[in-house]
């Protein structure tokens, strides 16, 4: 999934729950918690090698239950963490998303621009490669189970601006349960983040147009000197196959988050479900529009972004970053002052890594074929484009 930050506020009242918010709860039973903590389980180091999916039973009851809208769900607490439950429904395949959503040839962050600006595989355990996962569920005989290390980077917080990097020890799950698909996605930080460096949201959140400094700190004002963390996070992102006719796919998110300052946890429950709310309208527009390409047209895009020179790249990022100063300058008069030193700034150049670079390449694409920007915007990516 997709991982969320936090805005970084001290609050030092807890929550309540209204009257309304109790009876949209939905009842997580004894045995469908035993299912998180089996799941728990098989993640990280002391993982073992085998995988029952009969302890998870419950669980995927939970998941596959019809609920109030905006049901809410009270998680147990884990790894001194808070926690937070999401769901929402996708019109689209249980196949298609994960030929989309975890195709070896696509950048793994197409589902959630506005939470995640890379991520990709540091190793899998026993493949060069991911699996075609999608063909594998044509013919799911017995679970399929993929573990290995990935590297990611959020986007800019709404809220305090910063970003963050992280390794995470991943599994993928793959099986069926009563006549349904599932696949469920495990993810666990290896050690705290990097520290929080500061970045921007270029006009509306909804554009994806975002900025990252390189300098650590926090953007929000009266902040910048925080040195912050997200310390830990565990999460179960689990895509259920509901109906086939017409095709429906259930997307559950189970999450725990700890993050902050000092060695403080600064997150509220709310604040996660900010975070969660970011990444379902991504995922519903992108998967849900008729101008997504297909799988195959993505894939040969992304290689050519990959097959770029050195120089090649950096060229394109150059005319990205001046593209962004332009598209911005007469939505905001005049763009923020690290943007436009950006543009055109060898040190500023210097400091991106090749994956920083072609995931801002590949977002420009993925926009332009979303319809949020014109071909002019864009034409500096021709002959990527074809």
């Amino acid at each position: 999934m997709k991982y969320l930050i936090f805005p970084l506020v001290i609050l030092t009242t807890a929550l309540s729950l209204s009257a309304d918010e109790i009876n949209n709860s939905s009842h997580l039973s004894p045995a469908a918690v035993a299912g998180i903590d089996y799941l728990i389980k098989q993640i990280g180091p002391e993982a073992p090698t085998g995988f029952d999916p009969g302890r998870l039973a419950a669980f995927v009851d939970f998941i596959a239950a019809a609920k109030p809208a905006a049901a809410t769900c009270h998680l147990p607490r884990r790894f001194k963490a808070t926690p937070a439950y999401y769901e929402f429904d996708i019109k689209r395949a249980f196949e298609d998303i994960l030929q989309l959503a975890y195709h070896p040839d696509i950048p793994a962050q197409i589902l959630s621009p506005a939470s995640m600006r890379l991520c990709y595989w540091v190793h899998i355990d026993g493949a060069p490669l991911l699996p075609r996962l999608w063909k594998k569920a044509r013919t799911l005989s017995e679970p399929v189970v993929i573990k290995g290390v990935e590297a990611e980077e959020l986007t800019p917080d709404t809220f305090s601006g910063a970003y963050y990097s992280s390794l995470l020890d991943r599994v993928l799950i793959l099986f069926s349960h009563r006549g349904h698909r599932l696949l469920i996605s495990l993810s666990k930080q290896k050690k705290p983040s990097d520290v929080g460096k500061k970045g921007l949201i270029m006009g509306d959140d909804h554009q994806w147009d975002y900025f990252y400094s390189g300098e650590k700190g926090l953007t929000k004002t009266g902040l910048g000197w925080a040195d912050s963390y997200i310390y830990d996070t565990f999460s179960i992102l689990v895509y259920y196959e509901t109906d086939h006719t017409p095709p429906q796919t259930r997307c559950s998110i189970f999450k725990w988050l700890r993050a902050g300052w000092m060695g403080l946890n600064m997150v509220r429950e709310k604040h996660i479900q900010a975070g969660f709310r970011r990444y379902a309208r991504d995922v519903r527009r992108i998967m849900e529009s008729p101008r997504l390409p297909d799988a195959r047209t993505l894939a040969k895009v992304s290689g050519k972004i990959k097959s770029l020179s050195d120089a090649g790249l950096k060229k394109k990022m150059a005319l990205y970053l001046r593209q962004l100063v332009t598209r911005h300058t007469g939505q905001q008069k005049t763009p923020h002052p690290w943007v436009q030193s950006a543009a055109g700034n060898s040190d500023y150049m210097a400091g991106l890594s090749p994956p920083q670079m072609r995931a801002a390449l590949f977002l420009e694409y993925l926009k332009y074929q979303l319809g949020l920007l014109a071909y002019k915007e864009v034409a500096y990516l021709a002959p990527l484009l074809q």
